[in-house]
């Protein structure tokens, strides 16, 4: 919720400017562009995480494990870029408050007493206290600012191809990254600044860092969240591509031509101020719509009250704000220090155009094809015990364990939630074992993955004198894992690895082994059952988007019941299973269907044309004797057919021979069934996806593997 709430906090600060560009504006100083950079990192740093989450499960499939795909940089990473916020964040508030200190003592005295100071004005007035506190938020910032750079290069090294969101999140991240890190280093000591003034002109980095921070956190979430359906056409490519290019290019031309001076006051221009205001907001409403979990209507409500409030009731707030930024939202400086240059405005001015372009496109994409997950409709066991979290409760020997619903209330109660939100999977009392998930579609307050989180302590260390207590084996670890059965088969070959089980849970007896390898066996069987049901419902998906066609000879007219009785006898079926949807006489071809119109049925179907078109003398005679084209093609699939639409029809040419000339006509022919076929469906259907996008059709091959 906190990007949402920065973002919007933006956009109020945003129109606060534009409101006093007449008479105010933020300064422009190396210590105010670093220690609000560290704000705009953070959500910089949000959507890089997004972005190297996208690849994991993009490459490996989202499941439980997913999160094994990242590199151990990202964790690293997460973890310093949360102390660092945290440090700057505290080091902020501190400074803060040694402020208010000093704008209370400047207050003449009006007695004795006045004139002590106590102890803790002593402290917070401390020259001390200020450095310290300065140097914390310096380094809070650099540090930020490198971890961006670290998650660039994560992001680079991992595996699976790069999208073109993603590159241009890597692109515009570097490039805020760069100008930023610099600034904060600068002020860690006087000796770095030095160095610093000497290799740049005066006012480079600070042009290039304010350049950089007007847009690209913004940009960096509308891009790293549009990446989340997975998809992308080719103008979308072109506008993010145009959009990371404009940025690049608009912080290179100010840094290399400052727009004013160091120090001076000056309000950003009109078009830039709305085009960052719509950006930012774009940014919320892009994160709100992919989170179901937000995209409730108490979160629009709140978002369209702050946006209210703050354009329509600023004379409400704007005196609290002038005066908490009164420090550095000065009375502007006159435009002569404003620094003119013709090309450096239009590219920026493009940058900005592009930015809100980038925008839409981003929205347009998540409203109409929001990042929703790929689920089968298939209820079953073998489905059920894959997707679901399994947990694993080994009784102890000495435990009276006599029925699997009795254990599983004493574990519900344990857990604190009701006993219909768990089911049993698997009973294996040869191995004490009792394997048990939890109930997506009832679980209304925590998420599964703190349910496998709460289980795992649990088992671990359960509350003396409770049920639990009594029968689970606190030594066995609590869940099942991919790589914990990989470890398990590993040491069975020989190979010495280290023990890999849950946090506490531990595999070191033969006993324990055991147990875990008839656990591990049988959620491999239920892959495989899963694999199975994927693979048919990918079947059925493709069945789908596939027509069967067949031609009729020249110089015959068969009626549509001369063409079903013909295809049917072919196949060897009755002909009241066969239905001729569309004849085309002009290209004599025949579209046909099943007479229910099942996938199922469909799908036998198909089979029976295959079988039927087996290239032999006996059933080119049978085609023959139906007055059917044995050698025309007969399947047709709709990614097919947007393709060749979208190719020129092959012209005839001068002396061509009879096999080009039947090679043109058969296409002429495809062309025309194509027609027909995209003409019935709607524009969405039709229109050809990214490369790489058709994983629901294409993956029917792909196997989940222990």
């Amino acid at each position: 919720m906190w990007p949402v709430a920065y973002l919007l906090i933006r956009a109020c600060i945003g129109w606060l400017q534009f409101m006093e560009r007449s008479n105010r504006a933020f300064v422009n100083s190396t210590l105010v562009l670093a220690a609000a950079g560290a704000a705009h990192c953070c959500l910089i740093v949000y959507a890089l995480f997004l972005t190297v989450h996208n690849r994991a499960m993009r490459y490996d499939g989202y499941h439980e494990g997913y999160v094994d795909h990242l590199p151990p940089l990202v964790a690293w990473s997460e973890t310093l870029a949360v102390a660092s916020f945290w440090v700057w964040l505290l080091a902020g508030l501190a400074t803060a408050a040694v402020r208010v200190v000093d704008v209370d003592s400047e207050n003449l005295p009006s007695g004795v007493e006045d004139t002590k100071i106590s102890a803790v004005n002593k402290i917070m007035g401390s020259p001390v206290l200020r450095r310290a506190l300065g140097l914390a938020q310096s380094l809070s910032c650099a540090v930020l600012f490198i971890d961006v750079l670290l998650l660039c290069i994560t992001m680079a090294m991992m595996e699976g191809g790069i999208s073109t969101c993603e590159f241009c999140t890597f692109l515009i991240a570097v490039v805020f990254a760069i100008p930023h890190a610099a600034l904060a280093l600068g002020h860690l000591h006087p000796s770095v600044n030095k160095s610093l003034e000497a290799m740049f002109p005066q006012g480079m980095i600070e042009s290039a860092a304010a350049e950089a921070a007007a847009m690209a956190p913004q940009l960096c979430v509308v891009l790293g969240v549009a990446d989340a359906p997975g998809h992308a056409y080719f103008w979308q490519k072109l506008v993010y591509s145009c959009t990371a290019v404009a940025i690049v290019a608009a912080v290179i031309v100010s840094a290399l031509s400052p727009g004013k001076n160091t120090g001076a006051a000056l309000p950003p221009e009109a078009s830039q101020s709305f085009s960052c205001i719509w950006v930012s907001v774009s940014a919320a409403i892009c994160i709100i719509l992919s989170y179901p979990d937000m995209n409730q209507w108490s979160t629009w409500v709140g978002t369209a009250l702050v946006c209210g409030f703050g354009m329509f009731g600023y004379p409400l707030w704007k005196d609290e704000a002038l005066d908490w930024l009164e420090p550095i939202f000065t009375v502007r400086s006159d435009s002569y220090k404003r620094l003119p240059n013709h090309q450096r405005q239009m590219v920026r001015s493009a940058s900005w155009i592009m930015g809100v372009l980038c925008a839409i496109t981003g929205l347009w994409d998540i409203i109409l094809h929001p990042p929703t997950a790929q689920t089968l409709n298939i209820h079953n066991d073998a489905l059920s015990a894959v997707v679901s979290h399994n947990l694993i409760l080994r009784w102890k020997p000495s435990a009276a364990v006599h029925d699997a619903n009795d254990t599983l209330a004493v574990i519900a109660s344990a857990m604190n939630i009701p006993v219909d939100h768990l089911e049993v999977e698997a009973e294996m009392p040869e191995h004490r074992l009792l394997i048990f998930h939890a109930m997506p579609g009832k679980l209304k307050e925590v998420t599964l993955s703190d349910l496998r989180l709460n289980w795992s302590q649990l088992a671990h260390d359960p509350k003396s004198r409770s049920k639990l207590a009594g029968i689970v084996d606190t030594s066995f670890p609590a869940l099942i894992s991919a790589r914990t059965c990989n470890t398990v088969n590993r040491r069975d070959k020989g190979e010495t690895v280290e023990d890999d089980s849950d946090k506490k849970g531990s595999l070191k007896t033969e006993d324990a082994r055991e147990a875990y390898k008839a656990a591990c066996k049988w959620w491999s069987e239920s892959i495989q059952k899963y694999n199975e049901a994927f693979s048919k419902e990918v079947s059925e998906i493709r069945i789908k988007k596939t027509k069967f066609l067949a031609q009729w000879q020249a110089g015959t007219n068969p009626t549509e019941p001369d063409l079903q009785l013909s295809l049917a006898n072919l196949m060897n079926r009755s002909s009241e299973t066969v239905r001729i949807e569309k004849t085309l006489a002009a290209e004599r071809i025949a579209i046909f269907e099943t007479a229910d119109g099942l996938p199922k049925s469909k799908m036998e179907l198909g089979q029976a044309w295959i079988l039927s078109l087996a290239d032999t003398t006996e059933v080119k005679a049978k085609f023959a004797e139906n007055n059917l084209d044995h050698g025309f093609p007969r399947f047709i699939q709709l990614n097919q057919c947007v393709k060749w639409l979208a190719q020129e029809e092959p012209a005839a040419k001068e002396n061509e021979d009879e096999e080009t000339k039947l090679k043109r006509e058969r296409s002429r022919a495809m062309h025309a069934a194509c027609k027909w076929w995209v003409d019935q469906l709607p524009a969405q259907e039709t229109q050809l996806p990214a490369e790489g996008t058709q994983a629901a059709e294409t993956s029917g091959e792909k196997k989940t593997t222990v």
